[in-house]
């Protein structure tokens, strides 16, 4: 009976052990939620004047620790800088987005792609400096990880570094399976790029003129793009409308009425002069 007391308060004892540290570390979570709500809003302004530099006091020993929400904040902030807060230090800021990229940070890995592509985004990238880190080896691999955690602006950009070699061998097949998952989950460069793929017959897709065309009406009515691109959609719908008009008025005498639809998708001869979007 001795012994049994005694190995019961040994379980027991493993038991405080093995809780305690688990209560600490629901504990610590918490707080730091608080601390990055508070760091945000010192950013954003949410509930009082931005103050920048209070949020670098309140980052500080997170991005020390390692969180990757911190990171990402204190990246972000680097790179455009907020005077007389916070000076530009893109290095830095570059290091703390590629260390809150590897720990799954999704808004990390959009901000390195936008960087590495040199696609021109918002003022912030307009930066001689920040156009200067354009580099497709890296590209190709933040994409990679992005794509990996089904991000579908990774995904696209993934398959623009398959198609056209940008850090990586060609991989037309696998390009196309990228882009078409980017494209059902509304994103909008990709939907550019399979209209635009599918009407002209290139990126290694064949040409087609109803995958085109509904590949353009996504684009139109996507409320994810911008007017630019829902223009670029609405464009892309007319030019196939306009070979279907042709194909219709081509073929209305020597065919039957059902027999119409069977010759659309052969005849070509619409053509318009290849476009680049800013954004590619």
């Amino acid at each position: 009976m001795k012994y049994f007391i005694l190995i019961l308060m040994g379980i027991f004892q493993i038991f405080l052990v093995n809780a305690q540290p688990k209560e600490k570390i629901s504990l610590i979570t918490l707080d730091t939620a608080k601390i990055l709500k508070n760091a945000e809003n010192y950013l954003i302004g949410n509930t009082q004047k931005p103050r920048p530099d209070s949020a670098v006091v309140l980052l500080t020993p997170l991005t020390k620790a390692g969180n990757a929400e911190a990171l990402f904040l204190m990246g972000n902030l680097l790179l455009r800088g907020s005077k007389p807060y916070v000076s530009k230090n893109i290095p830095l800021a570059i290091k703390y987005l590629e260390q809150s990229a590897k720990s799954g940070n999704i808004q990390a890995i959009q901000v390195l792609i936008t960087l590495y592509s040199g696609v021109e985004g918002n003022a912030m990238f307009s930066d001689p400096e920040i156009k200067a880190k354009k580099n497709n080896t890296h590209l190709y691999t933040v994409s990679q990880l992005g794509a990996s955690l089904n991000d579908p602006m990774s995904a696209c950009w993934l398959a623009i570094c398959l198609m056209d070699g940008k850090g990586t061998i060609p991989k037309v097949l696998e390009a196309k399976r990228y882009l078409q998952y980017s494209a059902e989950h509304n994103f909008p460069l990709a939907q550019v790029l399979l209209g635009d793929g599918y009407y002209f017959g290139k990126n290694g897709i064949h040409k087609h003129l109803d995958s085109a065309q509904y590949w353009y009406h996504k684009l139109h009515y996507n409320p994810k793009a911008s007017l630019q691109e829902q223009g670029l959609g609405l464009e892309g719908k007319l030019w196939c409308e306009n070979v279907f008009t042709l194909l219709w008025n081509n073929t209305l005498k020597i065919t039957f009425f059902w027999e119409r639809f069977n010759y659309r998708l052969h005849v070509w001869e619409v053509k318009k002069e290849d476009r680049n979007p800013k954004r590619y």
